[in-house]
């Protein structure tokens, strides 16, 4: 950045601890470099009538550039600034929700305290493990460990930005649902792994992974599967290792129509428009603890008929997953590769959907094996 020309800093400051302010947004401390000089002239000028893109173009005619070279700085001094308390009327914010999301470090800032509350709450299964739990084999300088900054600025309305999502939310469900709309799409943009669109559930040794565009019944039958006692592996991504090894974990919220929520006698979980996320512990269930290889794909087939569940061939389910592919086209034939193996292993299924709650039924009696 420019060596600051906009005029002296405000009366008595000598600096402006930067280190000190950006501590509490860890995550961000290494991507985050102000001069004290510069922290002074976009102090004085945060009025709290200016916006952050006002406040660049005034730095970039006093600093001889461009207000978009200055931007981003200006947006993340102002975080810190707000999170100190230290600009006008500014409350300290709420501390960044820590995720792990497909692999990716996320942070998630929020500064309205009761939406912070809602999405810590909501995200809660996908929080970043602590040192002593995260595994060790990454080299701290590993670019998937750089985080994945989400942003949710303002108190109504709120300003959601992340490398993948930026949005204004006019009412706080909108706020919510696009809050985890960006959370998503950004972890779905940087992960390291090979992610098809697919629910994936767990139940003993079965381990189930359920293709399927949105809107042909994925998300209400993985919550009727919670309901019969399966555990959440993902509702969003059957996501691979580019070699062998089981699926990895990703149990981000649901999000559940009234139409499904009243089909299963769901709670009404978090508010977002035209539906509501649940945890899998809403729905009487959890997280899977572990993971092992797929041992089912089942494909869906929307009908009033009672459901039914009838083995298919492997290369139907092969046209069904490989389409939704996240990230294969990364390497087309690695993934199929990956794929194949995957469907080497395991049964492959149609199931007729009519009442989800039958149909987890009749695939919870077929594919798990009795115990005892």
């Amino acid at each position: 950045m420019p060596e600051p020309r906009v005029g002296p800093p405000l009366p008595g400051v000598v600096s402006v601890d930067l280190d000190g302010l950006v501590s509490a947004y860890s995550p961000l401390k290494d991507e985050v470099v102000f001069l004290n000089e510069t922290a002074s002239d976009v102090w004085r000028l945060a009025d709290g009538e200016h916006t952050p893109d006002e406040l660049a173009a005034l730095l970039a005619t006093g600093y001889g550039t461009d207000a978009a070279t200055l931007r981003g700085d200006v947006e993340r001094l102002l975080d810190g600034l707000a999170a100190a308390g230290l600009l006008p009327g500014a409350r300290p914010a709420p501390p960044p929700v820590a995720l792990r999301v497909l692999d990716v470090p996320v942070g998630l800032l929020v500064e309205d305290a009761a939406l912070h509350g809602l999405l810590g709450g909501l995200w809660a299964d996908c929080a970043e493990p602590s040192d002593a739990e995260a595994p060790d084999d990454r080299a701290p300088d590993d670019e998937a460990r750089r985080p994945v900054v989400v942003r949710v600025t303002g108190h109504g309305p709120w300003q959601v930005s992340s490398p993948a999502h930026r949005v204004e939310a006019a009412s706080l469900p909108a706020a919510v649902g696009e809050a985890c709309a960006a959370v998503n799409l950004s972890a779905v943009a940087a992960t390291p792994l090979l992610a098809f669109h697919a629910a994936v559930l767990r139940h003993g040794a079965t381990t189930v992974a359920v293709p399927g565009a949105s809107g042909v019944g994925k998300s209400t039958l993985t919550a009727a599967l919670l309901l019969e006692g399966w555990e959440l592996v993902s509702d969003e991504a059957l996501a691979l290792p580019w070699r062998a090894g089981p699926p990895a974990a990703y149990p981000r919220p649901l999000a559940l129509s009234d139409w499904s929520r009243a089909t299963l006698a769901a709670p009404d979980g978090v508010e977002a428009v035209g539906e509501h996320f649940l945890r899998a512990a809403d729905l009487g269930s959890r997280p899977a603890a572990s993971v092992g290889p797929v041992s089912d794909v089942v494909l869906l087939r929307r009908s009033d008929d009672p459901p039914e569940l009838v083995s298919v061939g492997r290369t139907e389910a092969l046209q069904a997953l490989l389409p939704r592919g996240f990230t294969s086209v990364q390497d087309p034939a690695a993934a199929l590769g990956v794929l194949g193996d995957v469907l080497t292993g395991a049964r492959t299924w149609a199931l007729v959907l009519g009442d989800p709650r039958r149909a987890a039924r009749l695939l919870t009696e077929r594919l798990v094996p009795a115990a005892g």
